[in-house]
């Protein structure tokens, strides 16, 4: 059990990423689901309503870019944290 902790950690932290462009992929195809709260693109772009439309899907795609990115890299410097091998 405590060998499989860290790849389970990692593993959580990078499908993150994953789950994110898979819920913003289904909401630009339109297939968003009728959560009562809005999701990160919905909240996105009714924040930059005001804005050009253009501008607000340039930042709503910028944000999603950083939020993946961010997961990602923490995963892997969790990898990279919890990898007795690499300690060696």
């Amino acid at each position: 059990m405590p060998n499989s902790v860290a790849p389970i950690i990692v593993y959580a932290t990078m499908s993150v990423g994953g789950a994110i462009l898979a819920e913003a992929a289904l909401s630009f195809l339109g297939m968003e689901s009728s959560h009562p709260r809005p999701l990160g693109t919905h909240a996105l772009r009714s924040a930059f309503l005001h804005a050009d439309r253009a501008l607000a899907d340039d930042l709503s795609g910028i944000a999603i870019l950083t939020t993946v990115l961010a997961f990602v890299l923490l995963g892997d410097g969790l990898r990279d944290a919890l990898d007795v091998k690499l300690k060696e």
